[in-house]
């Protein structure tokens, strides 16, 4: 074998193991339309109001082939002194680019780790670029009946990752804008506000030792829910 190709073969594999740890900060914002306000009274908006349009910071760690995204801890602060929040769905993920699955954090009873495979999305290219961080970057689109996400990825890193369950992009998401399109207008933001550089990371370490199919929990789920529901109308009896 050649210096040259032993060469190649090294900035390749130096390359694929770049590390990136993103600090994004997530926003969610409710809009209450008319139907909405005529359903409930102006205290009970307002509580809803506040608990939905909430900010989180989010930590991922990436590399080309693998990444770990977490909720950080967050301090209530409400001025209404309620404490109430609505959390976003997101609070822990692992993603595996090259196998193409993923391991979420679903808590209801319970925390469970559950694996599914990643949905590709066919995302259209808006020719569209600004700055983000110093990194020049270019915005994508996708749309459907349910919903529109926009993200902006940085031209010069190339990894394939981001704080969305989807794959599809080439390049990392350093923005990403989602809208629901039905039912309350509610819309999640994600911005990165800060990228370094890491050595290497331990993704195995962070792995939970019991993962389950989504099947499997979806019989969990629907199970646990029919008990909820046959113990509501046994209370109601009595």
């Amino acid at each position: 074998m050649s210096l040259l190709n032993i060469f190649l073969i090294f900035l390749s594999f130096s390359l694929n193991n770049d590390v990136y740890e993103i600090q994004y900060e997530y926003t969610q914002k409710l809009e209450i339309d008319e139907d909405m306000r005529r359903s409930y009274p102006p205290e009970i908006l307002e509580q809803i109001k506040e608990s939905s349009n909430q900010s989180y910071m989010f930590s991922m760690i990436t590399n080309q082939r693998e990444s770990i995204i977490k909720l950080l801890p967050k301090v209530i602060n409400t001025q209404n002194g309620l404490g109430i929040e609505i959390e976003p769905d997101l609070k822990w993920t692992y993603k595996n680019l090259k196998e193409n699955y993923i391991v979420n954090l679903i808590e209801f009873n319970e925390k469970y780790y559950i694996k599914d495979s990643i949905h590709k999305l066919n995302w259209q290219n808006t020719k569209e670029q600004k700055f983000i961080l110093g990194y020049k970057s270019n915005k994508f689109t996708f749309e459907n009946e349910n919903q529109l996400i926009e993200i902006w990825c940085a031209e010069d890193i190339k990894i394939p990752n981001g704080p969305l369950n989807y794959s599809g992009n080439s390049n990392l998401i350093l923005e990403s804008i989602i809208t629901n399109k039905k039912g309350v207008r509610h819309s999640f933001h994600f911005i990165a506000i800060k990228i370094d550089r890491a050595n290497d990371y331990d993704f195995k370490g962070d792995m939970p030792k019991e993962i389950i199919q989504k099947k499997d929990f979806e019989k969990i789920f629907n199970e646990f829910k029919k008990k909820e529901s046959e113990m509501n109308v046994s209370v109601d009896k009595d």
